[in-house]
């Protein structure tokens, strides 16, 4: 459990997962980065600092990919990797040395992407989203989550994170 206190919030990080859910169920992890200029500072550090965590929680049996976005958008991996020493240390050297250097939050033109790959047989995709971003396209963003068979979790970096498109992208694809 991570509790983290601002001034005027709190936020609460649990992780619980079943160990009969866990055993039965395999997963894609898609995780979505915001490098947009107005993540530098505090807020690009907080996001890799709980990608880091992220990525050293996966389970054993799952695959996974890193994107980052701004303006434009790039990706660790072609395809989905499988969780192993060689991917965990090619996403930490990239983690280390991700920086807000994206200008924009375009966020639609690399959710559309991960939407439309395919996860590998067997495997369920689940996207988690780490932004601060206000975004001029929030509705078309959740009607593109809405209609796909992804799961998301979306985290808010900083205070002026938008609540409508956290909140909206978390309920669009049923996660939190």
């Amino acid at each position: 459990c991570i509790v983290e206190k601002g001034n005027e919030s709190s936020a609460i990080l649990l992780s619980c997962i079943p160990s009969f859910i866990a055993e039965q169920e395999k997963f894609n992890f898609i995780f979505l980065v915001d490098c947009s200029g107005s993540m530098s500072g505090g807020s690009m550090e907080k996001a890799c600092d709980a990608l880091k965590i992220f990525v050293r929680s996966l389970p054993e049996d799952c695959f996974f990919n890193i994107y980052r976005f701004g303006s434009t958008f790039n990706k660790l991996f072609n395809e989905p990797e499988k969780y192993c020493d060689k991917s965990i240390k090619k996403a930490t050297k990239l983690i280390n040395e991700t920086i807000a250097d994206l200008c924009g939050t375009e966020i639609l033109e690399p959710l559309q992407e991960i939407v439309k790959c395919s996860s590998p047989t067997d495997y369920l995709k689940r996207i988690i989203i780490l932004t601060d971003g206000q975004v001029s396209n929030t509705n078309e963003v959740i009607s593109l989550l809405k209609g796909s068979d992804c799961r998301v979790f979306s985290l808010g970096i900083g205070a002026g994170a938008s609540r409508e498109l956290v909140k909206g992208m978390a309920a669009a694809g049923n996660g939190i």
